[in-house]
Formats: C-alpha cells, structure tokens, sequence
C-alpha cells in the first residue's frame, strides 16, 4: 500500500499545484489571455488571486496570492505585468472575535506568501491590495470542513457519499484515488439540505485501499471556479465575474477532509 499511497499524494499535490497559478506556460498553450483584448473597453486596474484553505495538509500548507496589472495593450508593448511589490494586508475574525492581521511579502516565484497564517473554519477573512493609485478589497467566511453523514457507499462503478447540511459552503469538489485510478465530479449543493454525491468510476472499489478528498468552496471561489476554464492560469482576466472591489480577480477561501473507504 505505501507505494500506491506516494503516487496518489504526488498527483494530488500536482494538480494543487496546477491549481495554484504557478503554471504560467499553461496561459499560452491553452490560449487563455490574462489581459483583455486590444481595443476591449475595461477600467485599468489590478487583477488578483487570493486564496485562504484549511483542512489536511496537502491543502493547508499554502495560502498564495498573486497580483496582476492590467492594461491596455493597444498602448504597451510589455509582456509581462505581473506586480511583485504591492502591498497586500489580510485581517483574520475568528468565530471568538479574535481579531489578527498579516502582510504576506513576494516570494521568488512572485506568489506573495505569509508561513505564518492560521485558518480555521468559520473565519471572516478581509483583504486588501493596494499598488500605485489601485486598491483592491474583498472579504469572505471560511467554510466548515466537510463532515460525512454516513459511511462512504461502494458499487460496482460509483461512489456515493452524503455530507451534512453547510450553509458556507457553496461548491464541492471532490477527488477518489486508489492504487493508481482517479476520479473526480464537482457539485453545487442546495442551501439547506443535505448533500447527496454520487461520483462515477472505472473500477471496481477495495475497502480499504481508497481515499477521498473533498473540498468545500465558499461563495467567491464558486463563482469564480464555474465561471470560466481555470485549470490551467487561476488569475485569468474576467470582469464580469469579479468578486472584488476595486478591481479584479477573486478572494475567498477552501476547506477540505481527506476519508478514506
């Protein structure tokens, strides 16, 4: 089991990473533009994207931000915007009204980071990014971790698991490795009912040798995730879903559990 176990956490890291914004190359093989078209109408601004995550390790070991500026390129000839020296301040309220402020500093990578954030479910988190004349604000609540209701059901081509009623959480995802197979859905649950999930396979389940991680998306996550492809650049230029003040982008946050069956 260890070995099948190593390959499952180095494929999840992989796509966290995917998903983490540090895939710049993805931008041009896919044809996805972090600027708008020449001659589009749009407001200057910065572009950011910010996440907070709690739950096991593999999603809580990195809170990163990033920050773009956007321009027009009927005007410039730069390439590259990205903005490696702007100011960006996160105020944390925790469900006892504890109140703690961080300043994450860039990184070689030009991810902004702070080692020392805490995040647990129910937090009010604010940010704020300010460069040059542009400041961009937003805020969000951390959702609960997701808890099963009842054990993880197994057939002989699905999954099907029900988690328990989460007014904060608004989008699911979730992954099934075992031994060297994978599956994953993503589910828009209904507010106040419980969550009924069903995730198809190709194999047929062992117990005992299967994990699953599911990961809960607070409101701006899940606009911003089902909105447009962004698996392979996160920090895509798309106005009209901003969740932010002041500018563009999306600030919000990620809980998780990892279950095994």
């Amino acid at each position: 089991m260890q070995k099948p176990r190593f390959r499952i956490y180095g494929l999840l890291a992989l796509m966290l990473f995917l998903f983490s914004g540090c895939l710049k190359i993805g931008e041009y093989y896919a044809g996805l533009h972090m600027q708008p078209d020449t001659g589009e109408a749009f407001e200057p601004g910065l572009n950011v994207f910010g996440v907070v995550k709690c739950g096991p390790s593999l999603d809580s070991t990195n809170h990163f931000f990033e920050v773009h500026k956007l321009l027009n390129l009927a005007n410039s000839t730069d390439t590259i915007f990205q903005i490696i020296d702007a100011e960006i301040q996160l105020t944390r309220c925790t469900p006892s009204q504890q109140i703690e402020e961080y300043f994450p500093q860039p990184s070689p990578d030009s991810l902004y980071s702070d080692s020392q954030i805490e995040v647990s479910p129910g937090d009010q988190w604010s940010f704020r990014c300010q460069y040059d004349s542009f400041s961009v604000s937003a805020s969000c609540i951390v959702p609960q971790l997701p808890v099963l209701h009842s054990e993880i059901q197994r057939s002989a081509n699905s999954l099907s698991l029900i988690l328990q009623a989460d007014s904060t959480a608004f989008l699911y995802q979730v992954y099934v490795f075992e031994n060297n197979q994978f599956a994953q859905i993503q589910h828009v649950p209904t507010p106040g009912k419980q969550v009924k999930i069903e995730i198809p396979i190709s194999w047929q389940p062992q117990a005992g040798s299967g994990l699953v991680y599911i990961f809960a998306y607070d409101q701006n996550v899940r606009i911003y995730q089902t909105t447009s492809n962004t698996f392979f650049k996160p920090n895509t230029y798309r106005p009209a879903f901003s969740t932010v003040d002041g500018g563009y982008g999306v600030f919000g946050a990620i809980s998780s559990a990892l279950v095994s069956y």
